[in-house]
């Protein structure tokens, strides 16, 4: 049992108020607590935009890569159509000046061309078997921009005339426009300037240049 001064102290204790923190305790545990929220908001912000950052130079990064790899082969493969488009060149001379043995010679040249025009343009499995009897490289469809390059060899095998001069032009056209496309280097343009922020080609012809200076190159152009 309680004694009266116990129940006395008890019951003095339950009617007293209750101590509070004093207002500007509260003001610093609350000041606290958005000073926290902001330096984590400001550390996310960073974190966000470093990554950002990152993120751009792996993209960019990835872009030079792809952009080298495919350089390379392009250089490959224009380097060869450079020799097919010289041989070609020569070939026509040689036809227009009458130099049969010249012509002969050149033939071959394009022949072995066209065999390493195997490697950049393979002949086409369309499904059906057709030359699976043949080697490899020689199995399936020959590729249209080869055909092109056999059709100037056999015209340059037959007897020299204006026709067929013409004709194998044609045909050089056609070849030079599939290696365009497979190129295409406007696509190349855009793509490098993305990277350098630089279009290095001038979008202009000849209607575009100054009216006082057209006369100089009035002469180049066949009436």
């Amino acid at each position: 049992m309680m004694s009266g001064r116990d129940a006395w102290t008890n019951g003095k204790r339950a009617h007293e108020p209750v101590k509070m923190e004093p207002d500007w305790q509260c003001e610093r545990w609350i000041n606290m607590e958005q000073t926290n929220a902001l330096v984590a908001n400001i550390v996310a912000a960073i974190s966000l935009f470093v990554s950002l950052v990152l993120a751009t130079y792996y993209i960019r990064d990835r872009q030079i890569t792809k952009l080298s790899v495919e350089k390379a082969y392009v250089d490959e493969l224009l380097s060869w159509c450079n020799d097919v488009l010289k041989t070609i060149g020569r070939l026509r001379l040689a036809a227009e000046t009458g130099a049969r043995t010249r012509v002969t010679e050149l033939r071959s040249d394009l022949s072995v061309l066209i065999d390493q025009g195997r490697f950049f343009f393979p002949n086409i499995d369309k499904g059906d078997n057709f030359g699976a009897h043949k080697p490899p490289a020689f199995r399936g469809y020959r590729n249209l921009a080869l055909d092109f390059l056999v059709a100037i060899y056999n015209i340059y095998g037959e007897e020299p005339s204006d026709e067929n001069i013409r004709r194998a032009e044609h045909m050089r056209r056609y070849f030079l426009s599939v290696v365009f496309e497979v190129v295409n280097p406007r696509d190349r343009l855009n793509r490098i300037r993305s990277i350098t922020d630089r279009y290095y080609s001038d979008e202009r012809i000849y209607e575009d240049f100054h009216e006082d200076k057209r006369g100089a190159l009035d002469y180049i152009w066949r009436k």
